[in-house]
């Protein structure tokens, strides 16, 4: 937030009175925006451009103007203060950050001789035209050009005194001066305020190129200052050249955060996730998630100090940035066994050193606990093909409120991926509730302000680096068994269980199952679950559902004994009423007509169905929610 944030709060609650508006909802209906959005700037928080445009045209007047005089006001506040400290001889206390803080308070007084002198500085890249001096946004410029840390706040503290000679006539100065400023200091740059690793650098750079030790002498700050000027005028040298983007038809448009959150970001998601994947539809992917992608990816087109950029680059560009790593955003098919296999091995890295921590002091031990927490839930949403957010983001935060949609919004959750996790952690011999308060301890943890003892993050640690494999080399396996079927190549009676269960839980929307098995032989015949019912033809019935897989082929005596078996645990189950047999290959024509035989001999309130578990996954994905699924397959065959 900008620092003058609340100044300008302040003197737009002022002009809202001056003007004649009686309430904030009065101004709001004006400017033809939400009541909402004016008590947020009015409380001192950002709003978007185009909403305090709006504001700024109801106030009759300016967003620049507004701008000025909430900056002007900002510095009168600072230069009060500071009077006020001075009269009162008062030195900031000293602590174990002192250092810190000594170049903290440099840094705010360069800031404030330069706002006090010159006030608002003129900004020809901006839309508002305006913006503050930062010393701090300076210092990062020159950074990132490889100017070491002593010149630069040499530089600084020169800034004020050599900014007066390019100030205009009428006492605007801009952010073009600064440049020209900054230029010149470099230029005026004397060899003791050189670091001697930058010498030595130059030095030996010149003797390689034979120059004799005078020569060297002689040439070795030019030589450095030329190096530094012209990296800074190729970077900042043309201040109202706006970084564009060249369409595939020929013409430009401002590669600008709108551009980038607007159209860039949502069509590398869509070439990631599907052509049918919508951000705006999308409620599992938070906006605030997006704005920091769109403005990660803006930082990283402008460091590359290009004035134009083709589109189909930027697009390129921006997918590498979200599909590899050190940070993905989002993982395809084709990406998740090499992000799920980065984050374990980052998170077994962390967590042998936070073995290894016996002396270190909190801060390293907080660290890698909490990469050995981000790579670990990182890994379980890429099991799910998730979406991992940015890398500034955690993915903590981010699965537990996945896994919290279940509850707040079902319908949503029963068309995500990571509903599958459920019959995961069952196949597992997890507890959801166990998982659920597992993930709460971690999060505790890494928001606390206290370190627990290392002892105590390794076991949480450990404990979800064998959750978190067990889940992958389960939902590995599931792939593998369904590839297996497709092709026909495995024997799939010994498959059954985890098949039938994830059909289960993938395409019913059971929450729990309990194992079936046979009186006599104690073998496993399928589940009893209860499948999501409500707002389906089924609703009203009793919500327990028998399933009994079978492999659907075999002689007649097997498939009676299915049928038999269907028939059994459906008279057992006084809650059921509904029985479906889940065949892992394809019904045979008499399984079909045997169990359309056994039904019709049933009460007319009980259901008995036969179903393919591949027709039905098929099936499943064409639907948008289970609900539908539900609805298709019962009342087919109704």
């Amino acid at each position: 937030m900008e620092r003058y944030q609340p100044h300008l709060g302040e003197l737009i609650r002022e002009l809202r009175a001056e003007k004649g508006f009686s309430s904030q909802e009065e101004l709001a209906d004006h400017a033809k925006i939400d009541a909402r959005t004016v008590g947020s700037v009015e409380s001192g928080k950002r709003i978007q451009e185009a909403k305090l445009a709006a504001i700024s045209a109801s106030l009759k007047t300016t967003i620049g103007e507004l701008k000025s005089q909430a900056i002007a006001r900002q510095n009168s506040q600072r230069d009060h203060h500071a009077r006020i400290n001075k009269e009162r001889g008062a030195e900031p206390e000293e602590n174990d950050e002192s250092s810190f803080s000594t170049v903290s308070r440099d840094l705010d007084k360069v800031d404030a001789d330069v706002r006090r002198i010159f006030g608002p500085l003129t900004a020809p890249t901006r839309e508002d035209g305006i913006t503050e001096f930062s010393s701090r946004r300076l210092i990062s410029s020159m950074s990132a050009l490889g100017i070491p840390p002593e010149v630069i706040f040499r530089i600084l503290g020169r800034l004020p005194l050599t900014l007066r000679r390019y100030v205009s006539d009428d006492g605007v100065l801009s952010t073009n001066h600064i440049r020209s400023a900054v230029a010149l200091l470099i230029s005026k740059l004397d060899l003791e305020d050189v670091n001697e690793t930058d010498v030595f650098r130059f030095r030996s750079e010149a003797a390689s190129r034979g120059r004799t030790a005078r020569q060297n002498d002689a040439l070795i700050l030019d030589e450095i200052k030329f190096s530094w000027a012209t990296r800074y005028a190729r970077r900042y040298g043309n201040p109202t050249q706006i970084m564009r983007v060249l369409e595939e038809n020929g013409q430009t448009r401002k590669l600008d955060y709108a551009f980038i959150k607007g159209e860039l970001i949502p069509h590398v998601l869509r070439r990631v996730l599907g052509d049918d994947f919508s951000v705006e539809e999308e409620q599992l992917v938070n906006p605030s998630v997006v704005s920091e992608m769109a403005r990660t990816t803006l930082e990283e087109f402008r460091r590359l100090g290009l004035y134009t950029l083709r589109y189909r680059t930027a697009l390129w560009l921006t997918e590498d940035l979200a599909i590899h790593p050190p940070h993905p955003w989002v993982v395809s098919e084709d990406t998740r066994d090499t992000t799920i296999a980065y984050d374990f091995e980052r998170a077994d890295a962390n967590l042998d050193g936070l073995r290894n921590t016996e002396d270190a002091p909190g801060f390293d031990i907080k660290h890698r606990f909490s990469e050995v927490v981000h790579h670990l839930c990182s890994a379980i949403l890429a099991t799910y093909n998730g979406f991992l957010g940015h890398r500034h983001a955690s993915s903590i935060h981010l699965l537990r409120h996945w896994l919290a949609i279940e509850n707040d919004n079902p319908v949503l959750w029963k068309s995500c991926e990571l509903r599958l996790i459920d019959g995961d952690l069952f196949a597992c011999r997890i507890s959801r509730q166990e998982f659920s308060a597992l993930l709460k301890r971690l999060d505790v943890a890494l928001m606390s302000r206290r370190i627990p003892p290392a002892e105590e993050l390794i076991a949480k640690c450990e404990q979800l680096r064998e959750f978190s494999q067990r889940v992958f080399s389960h939902r590995a396996k599931m792939r593998q068994y369904n590839l297996a079927m497709a092709s026909g190549s495995v024997d799939v009676q010994q498959y059954l269980p985890d098949l039938a269960r994830e059909i289960i839980f993938s395409c019913f929307g059971a929450r729990k199952v309990f194992e079936l098995k046979d009186r006599e032989s104690q073998e496993q015949i399928g589940f009893s679950a209860t499948p999501a019912f409500e707002g389906t033809v089924l609703e009203g019935r009793p919500p327990l559902c028998v399933f009994i897989f079978c492999n659907g082929q075999g002689d007649a005596a097997s498939m009676r004994r299915t049928c038999d078996r269907a028939i059994d645990q459906l008279n057992a189950h006084r809650l059921a009423e509904t029985c479906v047999i889940l065949c892992a290959r394809r019904p045979s024509r008499n399984l079909r007509e045997m169990v359309m035989t056994a039904e019709s001999k049933l009460p007319t309130t009980q259901i008995l169905r036969v179903l393919h578990m591949d027709e039905m996954r098929a099936k499943r994905r064409e639907m948008d929610s289970i609900s539908d699924f539900i609805d298709s397959v019962f009342s087919a065959q109704e």
